[in-house]
Formats: structure tokens, C-alpha cells, sequence
């Protein structure tokens, strides 16, 4: 056969080249979507309520978290994989943890009516008395104490997971997590406008100096922001009213599954958090002063959010 000349010869077309920079990895798309969704969940309750996003204290934290994230993205392609992975899922994070917060905040300022009484007739139905049990748990020594060290550990247990992924080569596994997670804060925080309450501290009385041992204030702070928000007393939402004003459902319960769950992936390490977890829930109830029902729907809330990102975030098993 005679052979075509050099110029003949067919050469496969190359493709364009995408830019590298800007093209998102599968297992990130989801999670970069749920802030997405928080970002605009947030600007259309801002447009429709009477309050205000402090630009000047709030821009800086949502420009350095892109930052963060788009100097992640160098590295990733340019230096380290690992360490960029790193940056990247801890600057989600803490954008979708703040856009929950920030969505919380205005989300209560619809002032819908208190449901405290509904809440703790559910849980008087199952049997649950919160306010005798709390009493009973306190001759028991250093319990409170204790269970204030695990419900605290919602503050690291996160970032620390996210990195020990991502240092293993558990990328993808990683990215899962930030995806139940952010499902579960924005199922969370668009459930709670229509379930607004204040607990049990709150409702039985009980001050920070009849519980010392508790070492956490949350469950005493959040009712003055959120008593000023449902007054509209705050119109310019900063940084200091991003707390954790969601009661129903409890979210510390959601990030006590999904945490366990993360931790599943790194085996060592599996039961040991399993058990620091289930505490937690258990936190969620006397630290936190959830009502017992809240914690249940946190709980139906995290395997949804869980189920989902297994489906849109699949991870192979080593």
C-alpha cells in the first residue's frame, strides 16, 4: 500500500482546551451548588424582609473565603493536590456554614408564632420530660461538664475530618460529607421560619447559674439575637448575628450523623467517633436544650441529606 504523504496523513482533531482553572470537579459541583442555593435563599429573604446585609463587615469574609478558595484551586493544579483539596473543602465549608447562618438570621425575622408548646407536647406524648430528667442528670458528677466538651467539638470536629479525608487521598469522600452537610443546613434552615422557639432554658427559667457546670452558653445567647430579630429591633445583619438559631430541627443532632458517618470512611477511627457522636446527640438535649422531637427530625433530616449525597456524590470503597 502506498503510504500517504506527510501532509496527507489524518491526524485526530485536538479538542479545544477547557479552562483548567475554572472547571469544577464532579464530586465538588453539588456542594458549590448548595451554596449557591443558600447564597439565594438568602438575597431573595434580604429583598422581601425588613433588614439589611452589612456590607462592610460581611464583604470582606465572602471575598477572602473565594479567595481562599480559588488559591486552593492553584494548588491543586499547579503544586499539591492534597493541600489545594484542602483549601477548597474548608472554604465551602465555612461559606455554607455561614450562608446558613446568615439565612437563619433573616429568616427570623418573619416572626412566625412560638411553637415551644407544641414541641413539648410532642414530647410529653413519647414520654419525654425534659425539664425532670435535666434535674436528675445533675446530681450526677462532672456530667454536664462532660457533655459540654463533646457538644463544643461541633467547633473542630468538622475541619479536622476534612483535612484527615483529604491527607488519606479520600477526596471524593470528603466532598460526599460537605454535600450531606450542606443539604441538611438548608433543609434545616428552611424548616425553621415555620417552627421558630426558644428551648428549654429559656421556657423553664433556667439561668446559666443554675446549671454551672454547663460550660457552653448557646443555649442561653442565641435568644437575645434571635428576641431582637422577631422585633425588629436589628435591621443591619453583621457578624455578630450569625448564631445558631435553628431549635427545630436540631442541627447539632444532623452534624452528629453526618460527622459519624465522614468519620466511617478513616477506619481507625470509625467507632471511636461514633460513640463521641452519639454523646453528642445526647448533648444536643441538655447542653443545647433541644426538645426531644427535635433531635428526632434532626436525625430524619441528616439521613436525608446523607442519602442524597450518596447518590450525587459516590465514593468507591477501599
Amino acid at each position: 500500500m502506498e503510504a500517504l504523504p506527510v501532509s496527507q496523513t489524518l491526524v485526530p482533531a485536538t479538542p479545544p482546551r477547557e479552562n483548567a482553572f475554572l472547571t469544577l470537579s464532579v464530586a465538588s459541583r453539588p456542594a458549590l451548588f448548595i451554596a449557591l442555593a443558600l447564597a439565594l435563599s438568602s438575597a431573595v429573604a434580604f429583598a422581601l424582609l425588613p433588614v439589611l446585609h452589612d456590607w462592610a463587615e460581611l464583604g470582606p469574609v465572602w471575598i477572602g473565603l473565594v479567595g481562599l478558595a480559588a488559591m486552593g484551586r492553584c494548588i491543586e493544579l499547579h503544586r499539591s493536590e492534597v493541600i489545594g483539596a484542602c483549601f477548597q473543602l474548608l472554604s465551602a465549608f465555612f461559606l455554607i456554614c455561614l450562608l446558613g447562618s446568615l439565612a437563619g438570621s433573616v429568616l427570623a425575622t418573619t416572626a412566625m408564632p412560638l411553637v415551644d408548646p407544641m414541641l413539648a407536647r410532642a414530647d410529653a406524648v413519647i414520654g419525654f420530660d425534659w425539664l425532670a430528667t435535666f434535674q436528675a442528670w445533675e446530681t450526677v458528677p462532672n456530667l454536664y461538664f462532660s457533655l459540654s466538651v463533646i457538644y463544643s467539638s461541633l467547633a473542630w470536629q468538622p475541619v479536622v475530618l476534612l483535612g484527615l479525608l483529604a491527607a488519606s487521598g479520600r477526596i471524593d469522600a470528603a466532598w460526599q460529607f460537605l454535600t450531606a452537610w450542606g443539604l441538611s443546613l438548608l433543609t434545616a434552615t428552611l424548616i425553621f421560619p415555620f417552627f421558630p422557639a426558644h428551648a428549654n432554658f429559656v421556657i423553664h427559667g433556667i439561668d446559666p447559674g443554675d446549671a454551672p457546670e454547663i460550660l457552653v452558653p448557646a443555649g442561653w445567647l442565641f435568644a437575645e439575637t434571635f428576641d431582637s430579630l422577631r422585633a425588629g429591633a436589628i435591621v443591619l445583619i453583621g457578624r455578630e448575628h450569625l448564631d445558631g438559631l435553628v431549635t427545630f430541627p436540631s442541627f447539632h443532632t444532623s452534624a452528629a450523623i453526618l460527622l459519624a458517618a465522614g468519620f466511617a470512611y478513616l477506619r481507625r477511627l470509625a467507632w471511636p467517633f461514633a460513640i463521641w457522636n452519639a454523646l453528642m446527640i445526647v448533648s444536643a438535649v441538655f447542653v443545647g436544650a433541644h426538645y426531644l422531637v427535635d433531635v428526632l427530625a434532626g436525625i430524619i433530616v441528616a439521613l436525608g441529606g446523607l442519602l442524597a449525597a450518596q447518590r450525587l456524590v459516590p465514593v468507591k470503597r477501599v
